[in-house]
């Protein structure tokens, strides 16, 4: 009986090691998205799973103020929100908000929350 209480014990912790939450960055933001559809699309498998989220995006900005290779750099949970920040923002056209260099990276982090959606913010990235 004291095994199986043990057993169900450690079964227990490790679930809760698995079910990684980290919370999004902090980020201060250069540019911010115009010309945008904002309303960003949960996932059906988050909702129907109740899955909160965010996805960090890495991106360099045109001379018009289009994003240029924009990649997910970090998420979590991962495999959820992943497709949908990148579907939502490569076609934004964003405003400078702070000076930025010529092919500066810089970094956008989306929060997904099935309740309600959390505004999105950006930063300066180191090259």
């Amino acid at each position: 009986m004291k095994y199986f209480i043990l057993l169900v014990g450690v079964l227990g912790l490790s679930a809760c090691v698995c079910t990684d939450s980290r919370d999004a960055p902090e980020i201060i933001a250069k540019a911010s998205p115009i010309d945008c559809d904002h309303s960003q699309s949960i996932p059906e498998m988050a909702i129907k799973e109740q899955v909160k989220g965010w996805v960090l995006l890495a991106y360099s900005l045109d001379k018009n103020g289009f994003p240029v290779d924009m990649e997910v750099i970090d998420s979590n949970p991962q495999g959820y929100f992943e497709e949908t920040a990148l579907a939502t923002y490569s076609a934004c056209q964003f405003v400078k908000t702070a000076h930025i260099e010529t092919n500066e990276r810089l970094m956008m982090n989306l929060e997904f929350n099935y309740t309600n959606l959390k505004p999105y913010s950006s930063v300066y990235a180191q090259q």
